[in-house]
């Protein structure tokens, strides 16, 4: 039951907001979609839920036109920056208004979230902070029972601890019904323990679609005193990702894994999610 994305164009006016996109968002798992702001994220996620209609290219679930039934738009949400419901209406009543649209909602879990985080079902979305709001479009998305579950962006407005707090019920709510969740944001490190694969797009386009566990094998990182650190590059011809000055010290990112030799006076590592990312789109962008 894939969602398959395939050659998809899309503009707006001049500007080319996907370039010929092609993935596919194999059932469960959980994806990590990066790229900065403006890369085209959004964009992507409105066609994959049937919020926006490709200039060109198709996109399917599990072999079904996405776009033109909507019976299968029915299996995919999307969480964004939009508030469908009432303003003025009770929390609970959003809620059920999503059950009837949908065919269903997990109540519980609901109920669960919101007293985490001091809501009450009676509180009206117009009564909320911007963090609050968010929490409470997030509980919409992660109770509903569809197949592919996208959350563009799911911590906007919140501070450190209740992204932190957001991001268990998303572990929670997927150990619960095990929907395909795609993850779109720009703050990587928070997520790079939920996902199992990530997608970088940078202007459109695809840059790397690559298993988090392979990570480690995508780029290095290494730090020291100039010389030294030109020195140990001059030994090979790695691809190099980016150049840092931290003091006196300089660090270089490569792409490839981490040598099994460590050479004397460089500290070599790995590099993490958000820095690779960094190093990706920088790359691109020049």
């Amino acid at each position: 039951m894939s969602l398959t994305v395939s050659k998809v164009d899309k503009s707006y006016g001049k500007l080319k907001a996907l370039d010929e996109i092609s993935l596919c968002f194999e059932p469960g798992n959980i994806y990590g979609l990066f790229g900065r702001n403006g890369a085209g994220k959004s964009t992507l996620c409105n066609l994959m839920t049937g919020r926006a209609l490709p200039d060109q290219g198709l996109i399917h679930l599990d072999g079904s036109d996405l776009v033109n039934d909507s019976r299968i738009a029915r299996r995919v949400a999307l969480v964004n920056e939009t508030w469908p419901y009432p303003s003025r209406r009770h929390i609970r009543q959003a809620f059920a208004m999503a059950e009837g649209f949908y065919g269903g909602f997990d109540w519980h879990l609901a109920e669960g979230i919101l007293r985490s985080f001091a809501l009450r079902p009676t509180d009206t979305f117009a009564s909320l902070s911007m963090g609050q709001r968010q929490v409470v479009k997030d509980v919409i998305g992660l109770c509903l029972p569809v197949d592919y579950l996208i959350l563009d962006e799911p911590t906007t407005g919140m501070d450190a601890a209740a992204r932190e707090r957001i991001y268990s019920c998303v572990l929670e709510a997927y150990q619960r019904r095990g929907p395909t969740m795609i993850i779109a944001t720009h703050i990587l490190n928070e997520v790079s323990q939920l996902i199992s694969r990530a997608t970088i797009i940078d202007q459109g386009r695809v840059l790397r679609s690559f298993s988090v566990d392979d990570l480690s094998a995508l780029g290095t990182t290494v730090t020291g005193r100039p010389r030294d650190v030109e020195g140990y590059l001059a030994q090979g011809d790695p691809k190099l990702l980016g150049r840092q000055r931290i003091g006196d010290l300089l660090r270089v990112s490569f792409e490839g894994p981490v040598p099994d030799e460590q050479p004397k006076g460089l500290i070599v590592a790995p590099m993490d999610l958000q820095t690779y990312f960094v190093q990706i789109t920088e790359g691109a962008a020049q």
